[in-house]
């Protein structure tokens, strides 16, 4: 499944995209230290391997529901091969790097694909745009 977001500069798909990373960095237990603090309230719901997962921080903890059940945080924790997605990717083309300091350091995003040590480097390598010949940006 491909999800893309198309808007007009300012309508707040960057801050969008910011909130999803932040919000599954918060869920995920290497990164989230047991449900360290958000700047902001969250409610989001996600189908992964046709189990319908409900994450909300609505009450002031961090509450998850599978499959319309509540899930003590530990075991959705423990459950995450099942539960958590492997990869969230966000890209956007803005000069900025709010997004990507989301994801510098390693200890609060760590590496999760097969085979590869969490210190290795990545193994695709970073796209920095550089102007072409008209003045813009070209990858």
């Amino acid at each position: 499944m491909t999800t893309v977001i198309i808007g007009q500069n300012g309508a707040g798909k960057s801050n969008l995209i910011e909130a999803i990373v932040e919000i599954f960095r918060h869920l995920d237990p290497p990164t989230s230290k047991h449900g360290g603090k958000l700047r902001f309230t969250f409610e989001i719901d996600y189908i992964i391997k046709s189990r319908k997962v409900r994450a909300s921080n609505r009450d002031g903890s961090t509450k998850v529901l599978v499959d319309g059940e509540p899930m003590p945080m530990i075991r959705f924790q423990d459950s995450k091969a099942d539960l958590f997605p492997d990869l969230v990717f966000g890209y956007y083309s803005g000069t900025g790097r709010r997004l990507e300091k989301l994801f510098d350091d390693p200890r609060r995003w760590p590496c999760r694909t097969a085979g590869r040590a969490r210190h290795d480097p990545p193994p695709f390598p970073r796209l920095d745009p550089a102007p072409d010949a008209g003045g813009g940006q070209r990858l």
